[in-house]
């Protein structure tokens, strides 16, 4: 079986999108040549690529914060065989690269941050990108977790700092 081609592959991508959520939409990838990314209204995004060197399988991996990849956590992709239907890439992305997914930004955000020289205007972050915390967010992550545990998907509930994508408004001021 040969590689598909890129409009092939962005074709699945749009039938595997609406299964996922009616939130999520495709679009090319920036970083690698013939991949498609599925974006959803937070920015979390997925990408659909395949490697010449088993060009029956189609590769599915998330895209993780610059941070958390800097920080050495890496998430291994799914892979389903190429001529798999889009509800059997669809179930294998909710069943094992999702969670995989939470787990990982749990992690990241569980594990102290190095301290980084940006500003709190905004530099322009790409999709994936997390912005060092500020010293506010930093002392209101102290003062919630004496009250409260941060969020953790394992355990359901917790705080979270940060900043909705799709609109750009603060979670906690």
């Amino acid at each position: 079986m040969s590689l598909l081609s890129p409009s092939a592959l962005a074709a699945f991508a749009r039938q595997v999108a609406p299964l996922l959520g009616t939130h999520c939409r495709t679009q090319p990838d920036e970083e690698q040549e013939g991949a498609v990314r599925i974006v959803d209204d937070d920015g979390r995004a997925l990408v659909l690529y395949q490697d010449a060197s088993k060009p029956q399988r189609l590769f599915i991996t998330v895209l993780l914060p610059r941070a958390a990849e800097v920080a050495g956590i890496v998430l291994k992709p799914v892979t389903v065989a190429v001529g798999s239907t889009p509800g059997h890439a669809a179930t294998h992305i909710r069943r094992r690269l999702l969670p995989a997914h939470a787990a990982a930004l749990a992690e990241f955000t569980a594990a102290p941050a190095p301290p980084s020289p940006q500003s709190d205007q905004g530099s322009g972050l790409r999709l994936g990108d997390v912005a060092a915390p500020t010293a506010l967010e930093q002392h209101a992550a102290r003062a919630l977790t004496a009250v409260v545990p941060p969020f953790s998907p394992h355990r359901g509930g917790g705080w979270v700092i940060g900043e909705r994508l799709n609109r750009r408004r603060p979670l906690v001021t």
